[in-house]
């Protein structure tokens, strides 16, 4: 017997893993972008500035087109956009209507039931645009100090010898 014959779904079978191949290359290039611990730091907080706006539905457009513009690392912009995912996306918008109607009205906003009326968007439309206009700034300045810290560290364990 000789050595197997080379069929059509033997060369197909390989156009896939060239493909994977090539799309693991752009990825790597693109995580390791701009990778000093300040500009991944940077690229995490803008993202999460993108991640706190009400624009829902343009974060990734939003992040992609200032990540290029700004020349940060797309991959770390999107992480921190994730600040907008389901499970922190109620918690944001919380901290930022009752910072918002703080700010606004001097008081806390009393949510309840009744607070889900369409005759009372206007109002909360004020008070979320207020409360992204300070919490926004301080959720990324606090998450890429955060980031910066957390790589500058394990950058540094990576380095010492063993």
């Amino acid at each position: 017997m000789g050595p197997p014959k080379t069929t059509k779904m033997n060369k197909q079978s390989k156009q896939p893993r060239s493909s994977l191949r090539a799309l693991f290359r752009q990825l790597g290039q693109l995580a390791t972008a701009h990778n000093s611990s300040g500009k991944l730091a940077v690229a995490v907080a803008v993202g999460v500035l993108i991640g706190c706006s009400p624009l829902f539905g343009l974060h990734a457009l939003i992040g992609i087109a200032t990540a290029r513009l700004l020349r940060l690392n797309q991959i770390a912009v999107f992480l921190g956009e994730q600040i907008s995912i389901a499970p922190l996306a109620p918690l944001v918008l919380f901290l930022q209507l009752q910072a918002g109607h703080r700010l606004r009205s001097g008081r806390f906003l009393e949510l309840s039931p009744r607070m889900i009326d369409p005759h009372l968007a206007g109002q909360l439309l004020g008070d979320w645009l207020v409360g992204f206009a300070s919490c926004g700034p301080a959720l990324a300045a606090l998450l890429g100090t955060l980031t910066y810290f957390v790589l500058s560290i394990s950058r540094r364990r990576q380095q010492k010898p063993s």
